[in-house]
């Protein structure tokens, strides 16, 4: 009798096991547009995160990105692909698709060193993730240091037009002098020429500080 109990609990915990191993035709149930819900625009950052949260509680890297997607995969297989899909639809409306590419492919990286290795898929992740906020603080640094010269440039280059409309205002008739005599079209003339050239040299300037900027972050360890 007891064996025969025994038998059948046995039986019970494998049909379970199986159950939730969910064979090729049932994953393809989740292939479809129906399947999948309404994405929330979490960002890179959190769904790292919530990837990490779900393989420390005993679900693999596949399953976690199944659970971003809200779908099923028609394989367990973490592929760039995938990983890519899945970001590109979590990303926040601060970040660009290039920025979610970018971070698909280390994850996938991250997930083929793990299982080549045998390390802990978590902490793969986990350096991923510091990785990204690495690489979010250093933006967020670049934006700051370019803020202020960018803002003086602005300026400058509206204050020849804020000029004339003073000029016009206080009664001066800059844009009679301007338009209707020839030392004022002569004027206009070097003026404009001087005004294209100063932003040709103020915009390769901006460049140059963005590459300087941009080699910095590269070279901060």
């Amino acid at each position: 009798m007891m064996a025969v109990l025994a038998a059948v609990g046995a039986g019970c915990t494998v049909g379970f096991l199986l159950w939730n191993v969910a064979p090729p035709w049932r994953r393809l149930d989740g292939l479809g547009d129906a399947a999948v819900r309404s994405m929330t625009r979490m960002g890179v950052a959190a769904a790292l995160s919530s990837m990490g949260a779900f393989i420390r509680n005993g679900g693999t890297a596949s399953a976690a990105l199944e659970e971003l997607a809200g779908r099923r995969f028609a394989t367990n297989r973490v592929t760039e692909e995938r990983a890519a899909e899945v970001f590109e639809q979590r990303r926040g409306a601060d970040e660009t698709p290039e920025v979610a590419r970018r971070v698909a492919r280390d994850v996938f990286v991250a997930c083929r060193v793990s299982e080549r290795l045998g390390c802990e898929t978590v902490r793969c992740l986990k350096a991923v993730a510091s990785s990204y906020a690495r690489s979010r603080l250093m933006d967020d640094l670049k934006a700051k240091a370019l803020a202020m010269p960018r803002s003086t440039v602005r300026l400058l280059s509206a204050l020849p037009a804020v000029t004339v409309v003073l000029g016009e205002m206080l009664g001066a008739g800059p844009l009679a002098f301007l338009f209707g005599s020839m030392p004022g079209l002569l004027c206009l003339s070097a003026g404009v020429l001087c005004y294209a050239v100063g932003l040709l040299w103020v915009e390769a300037l901006m460049r140059r500080l963005h590459d300087d900027v941009g080699g910095a972050d590269a070279r901060t360890p």
